[in-house]
C-alpha cells in the first residue's frame, strides 16, 4: 500500500480509537457506587501494590516480567483457552434465559404466518431463518440446542481467528489477539442469543483464511481454489449479516491501489474472475431457492429498503446522552410500512432523513453522530450495558452455584456492575494497545485491518445501530490491533528473547535427556538384579 495512504489510514484509526478511549474512560460503568465491597478492596490493594512496584522495583525486574510472558506465551494462551472452554460449559448449563426480539422470532419457526410477515419485511434475515429451520428439523427445538450450536460457532471461530492472526502477524500477536477476542466472545455469554452477531463470525473468518492462502499462493491452481473458497464464504457472510464484509472492501481497495505492482496484477487477473463468479452464483442460487421454496410465503413488496436503515440510524435526541442514538424505533418503521411498494418506501425514508438532518442543522448533527459513536464504542460490555441481556430470564434458588453465576450476568444481578467494571478496564487496555500498534506499525497488513475497521465504524455511524452489540462484528479487528500493540510492548521491554527461548529449550532438552538416562539406569539395575537371582 502506498506509504502516504497507509499513514493516512493509520492516523485516522488512531484518532477514532482515541475518541473511543475518551468515551470509555467517562462511561458510567466505571462509577464505584454499585461495585461490590470485595472488588473495591481488591482494586485498592492492587493499586497500592502497583504503586510500590513502580516506585521501588528495579528496571531489570520489569524486564523479567515481560520476558516471562514472552517465554511462556504459548502455555499462557492454551491455559486460558482451556479455562474458557470449561467456563463456557458452566455458563451453558447455568444461564437459562430465552432471547427476545429478532432472535426469538427466528428460532420459533412453528408460527408460519408470523415468520412469513417478519421475513417479508426483514429480508436480510432470510438466510438465518432457513439455517435455524433446518437445524430444528434435524436436532429438534430447544433453547439448549441453540446455545450449544452458538457456542460451537464461537469456539470454531476462535480457533480460526488464532490461525488467521498467526498467518498475518506471527505467533505472539496471534496468542494475545485471540486472548483479547475470547474476553469479548466467550467470557461474555453472547452464545445465549442465537443471532447474526455470532453466526457471521464463522463465514467471515473462513473467507479471510482463504484470502491468507491466496496471498501466499504462487501456483495457479492454489490461487483459483483459494479465491473460490474466499468468495463462497464471503457470499455466506453477506447473506448472514451484510455489514460484516467490510474486510473484503478493504482488501479490494488495497489491490486497486497496488495494481501497478506486477505480482499483484498477475494474481488479481487470475483470481478475480473465479472470485466474482462464485459470489454471483452463490447469491443467485440462494435467491432462487427462496423464490421456489414452499416453507414460508414472502411478500417482497413489504421489504424494507436500505434507506430505511439510514433513517433509523438518524433517530435519537442529540441533547440527551442517555437517549439511544440510531436504533430501531416504532415511529420510523410505521412511516416506512405505510408506503405501498419498495421504491415509495425508499423515497419517503430519504425525505424524512433529509428533513430530520436539516432540522438539526450542522452543529447538532455533528453532536448527534458524536453521541452515537460513543454509544457504539465506549463500552467493553458487548450489548449488556444498555440493551440488557436481550433475554427473559429466571434466577435459580438462592445460595446455589447457578444463582451466584446468574448474579454476574443477569440484568439486575448484584455482581453485574462489578463484572461490567472489569470488562470496561479490559476494554480500555485493548484500546490503548491498539493505539500503540497503529503508531508503531505502518505495514500494509495493518493498513488493511485498520481500513476494515474504519469501514465498519462508518457503516455503524450511517446505518441502524444500537450500542456496542452492533460493534461485535468488528471486534476481531480491534483485537488484532491490540495483539500487535501488546506484542510490540513485550518485544520492546523483554530483552533478547530469542536467546532466552533457546536457553529454555536447552534446559528442557537436558531435563528430558537426564530423565531418559535415569530411567535407563533403573532398567539396567533391575535386569542385573534379575540375572543375579
Amino acid at each position: 500500500m502506498n506509504k502516504y495512504i497507509n499513514n493516512l489510514i493509520n492516523s485516522a484509526g488512531i484518532v477514532l480509537i482515541f475518541v473511543s478511549l475518551i468515551g470509555a474512560m467517562q462511561s458510567r460503568i466505571l462509577w464505584l457506587d454499585k461495585l461490590s465491597n470485595g472488588l473495591i478492596v481488591t482494586i485498592t490493594i492492587s493499586l497500592i501494590l502497583l504503586f510500590l512496584f513502580i516506585t521501588f522495583a528495579k528496571k531489570s525486574l520489569f524486564q523479567k516480567v515481560f520476558s516471562f510472558i514472552r517465554l511462556y506465551e504459548k502455555r499462557i494462551f492454551w491455559i486460558f483457552f482451556i479455562f474458557c472452554i470449561i467456563y463456557q460449559i458452566v455458563l451453558v448449563i447455568t444461564l437459562n434465559g430465552t432471547p427476545k426480539f429478532d432472535s426469538y422470532r427466528l428460532i420459533h419457526v412453528e408460527d408460519i404466518k408470523a415468520i412469513s410477515d417478519y421475513l417479508s419485511v426483514n429480508s436480510n434475515n432470510n438466510f438465518l431463518f432457513f439455517i435455524n429451520y433446518y437445524f430444528i428439523k434435524i436436532f429438534g427445538f430447544s433453547y439448549m440446542n441453540f446455545r450449544i450450536l452458538n457456542s460451537l460457532i464461537i469456539f470454531t471461530s476462535t480457533l480460526l481467528f488464532l490461525k488467521i492472526s498467526k498467518e498475518l502477524f506471527g505467533k505472539t500477536v496471534s496468542y494475545f489477539s485471540t486472548i483479547s477476542f475470547m474476553m469479548f466472545a466467550i467470557i461474555q455469554p453472547l452464545y445465549l442469543v442465537p443471532y447474526t452477531d455470532t453466526y457471521c463470525l464463522l463465514p467471515v473468518f473462513l473467507s479471510i483464511y482463504f484470502i491468507t492462502i491466496c496471498i501466499k499462493s504462487k501456483k495457479t491452481f492454489s490461487l483459483i481454489f483459494s479465491s473460490i473458497g474466499s468468495a463462497f464464504f464471503l457470499a455466506i457472510s453477506y447473506l448472514t449479516r451484510p455489514s460484516s464484509i467490510t474486510f473484503i472492501i478493504a482488501v479490494l481497495l488495497f489491490i486497486l491501489i497496488n495494481l501497478y505492482k506486477k505480482d499483484i496484477r498477475i494474481k488479481s487477473l487470475i483470481s478475480f474472475p473465479p472470485f466474482l463468479l462464485t459470489v454471483i452464483l452463490t447469491l443467485t442460487m440462494f435467491n432462487l431457492f427462496v423464490s421456489n421454496q414452499k416453507i414460508v410465503k414472502i411478500d417482497k413488496s413489504k421489504e424494507l429498503p436500505m434507506a430505511h436503515f439510514i433513517l433509523m440510524g438518524s433517530f435519537g435526541d442529540e441533547d440527551n446522552r442517555e437517549s439511544i442514538h440510531g436504533t430501531w424505533n416504532a415511529g420510523d418503521l410505521k412511516s416506512t410500512l405505510a408506503e405501498k411498494n419498495k421504491s415509495d418506501k425508499s423515497k419517503k425514508d430519504i425525505e424524512l432523513f433529509v428533513e430530520r438532518t436539516a432540522n438539526r442543522g450542522l452543529a447538532r448533527t455533528i453532536k448527534f453522530y458524536g453521541q452515537k459513536y460513543f454509544q457504539i464504542t465506549d463500552t467493553g460490555v458487548i450489548g449488556y450495558h444498555r440493551d440488557g441481556l436481550w433475554l427473559n430470564y429466571a434466577y435459580s434458588a438462592n445460595g446455589s452455584l447457578s444463582n451466584k453465576i446468574q448474579q454476574i450476568y443477569y440484568e439486575n444481578g448484584k455482581l453485574r456492575p462489578s463484572f461490567n467494571f472489569l470488562c470496561q478496564i479490559f476494554w480500555i487496555i485493548t484500546l490503548i494497545s491498539s493505539i500503540i500498534a497503529l503508531y508503531f506499525n505502518r505495514t500494509w497488513k495493518v493498513g488493511v485491518v485498520t481500513l476494515s475497521l474504519l469501514g465498519g465504524l462508518l457503516f455503524l455511524l450511517i446505518f441502524e445501530s444500537g450500542g456496542t452489540k452492533y460493534m461485535f462484528q468488528y471486534i476481531y479487528l480491534i483485537c488484532l490491533l491490540s495483539g500487535l500493540g501488546i506484542s510490540y510492548c513485550l518485544n520492546r521491554f523483554s530483552g533478547d528473547i530469542a536467546i532466552q527461548k533457546e536457553g529454555v529449550k536447552k534446559n528442557e532438552d537436558e531435563q528430558t535427556f537426564n530423565n531418559s538416562s535415569s530411567l535407563q539406569r533403573r532398567r539396567n539395575t533391575r535386569n542385573i538384579s534379575k540375572r543375579s537371582k
